[in-house]
């Protein structure tokens, strides 16, 4: 079978490599290129492999076509092992492989994190090993499928590796790329009133109310207000409540507890709304660098005291750091993996 093949990088090293039946992984040998200069510990640290995917003709002999989109994979192997992943696009292989130019890296002040370095300290850890890729493999089958049957998951995942990704470029919307990853998540869950309005009982009682009318009309009614009462982000809370268990909970200062949650939830998408309707900027007070969140999961209440905006400081003492944020998102996307055991540890692997 004919393979295309395109590099990436991550700042992690990985050990191993891995073939399975529609991707391979395999590492660019130190001595190519401008590779070997990236490969010192620090803010230009960068590891390269190659990512191999199958080729299919089609019935216009000079055209092919590759039977899986190389972003789609990689943004499931950053949702995977919670890592920063680069696609540097198309090389060619064999007899030589040809590396782009590297020039344009940028420093990464965050390079000591664990979305960029080593393994993450908290549940869900995925050591840095391409061979536990395997678990995995089905969600990578349904890339292929000529419709994925997880097309929000697939946009989740994208959502969350673009987050990473720009974290050291722009703060704020690497942010909103993680209220993203969840809004695609939940969209498609199916839910009846008495989930969406339970805080409303008497609205949950008026829409039954429309809905065995005997006038055709009522059930209109009832489908407007239910479109135009339900919040988004309501949704959403209810998504992840349903995937987040005591596992997830820590017990560091400052770290999200149950009882918290739902309002922490609340608070980043206030800030989604002040920074996309307002310009809101608030990327110092969710920056993951050391003093700043970087063990904490929540913004410390006496650090949002120096904030000038009283609105904005309300919303900043409920809020999870960019750190808290991309847990929760991640810990909440694992659920969506297959087996069990790649919800927590990597299991299987020597």
């Amino acid at each position: 079978m004919d393979q295309a093949f395109f590099l990436f990088s991550t700042p992690t090293s990985f050990d191993h490599s891995f073939k399975g039946h529609r991707i391979s992984i395999q590492q660019v040998p130190t001595n190519i290129g401008e590779a070997e200069h990236f490969r010192h510990r620090g803010p230009f640290e960068h590891h390269f492999y190659v990512l191999g995917i199958p080729v299919a003709e089609t019935d216009k002999p000079w055209v092919s076509r590759f039977e899986l989109d190389p972003d789609d994979v990689l943004a499931l192997l950053s949702l995977f092992f919670g890592k920063r992943i680069i696609n540097h696009g198309a090389i060619f292989r064999p007899p030589l492989l040809s590396l782009p130019s590297f020039q344009n890296v940028r420093p990464n002040p965050y390079h000591d994190l664990p979305v960029f370095s080593g393994a993450h300290g908290k549940v869900p850890i995925q050591n840095p090993d391409w061979r536990a890729v395997a678990q995995i493999e089905q969600e990578v089958e349904e890339l292929a499928a000529p419709a994925c049957s997880r097309p929000d998951f697939i946009a989740a995942a994208r959502a969350y590796a673009d987050s990473i990704r720009l974290l050291p470029m722009d703060r704020e919307l690497a942010y909103l790329r993680l209220i993203q990853a969840l809004e695609s998540a939940g969209s498609r869950q199916w839910l009846h009133d008495g989930e969406k309005f339970a805080h409303d009982t008497e609205l949950v009682k008026h829409l039954t109310w429309l809905d065995g009318m005997s006038d055709p009309q009522g059930q209109e009614v009832a489908g407007l207000l239910r479109r135009r009462l339900f919040q988004v982000k309501r949704g959403v809370w209810i998504w992840i409540r349903a995937r987040i268990d005591q596992a997830f909970y820590s017990e560091e200062n400052g770290a999200l507890s149950p009882e918290g949650l739902e309002r922490a939830v609340s608070a980043a998408y206030d800030l989604r709304s002040g920074y996309v309707h307002g310009g809101t900027r608030f990327g110092d007070w969710v920056d993951p660098r050391e003093g700043r969140c970087q063990s904490n999961e929540v913004v410390p209440s006496d650090f949002a005291q120096i904030c000038e905006d009283k609105d904005l400081r309300r919303i900043l003492t409920r809020c999870p750091s960019f750190v808290g944020l991309e847990r929760l998102v991640r810990y909440s996307l694992h659920k969506e993996f297959g087996t069990p055991e790649a919800n927590t540890t990597q299991s299987g692997i020597p």
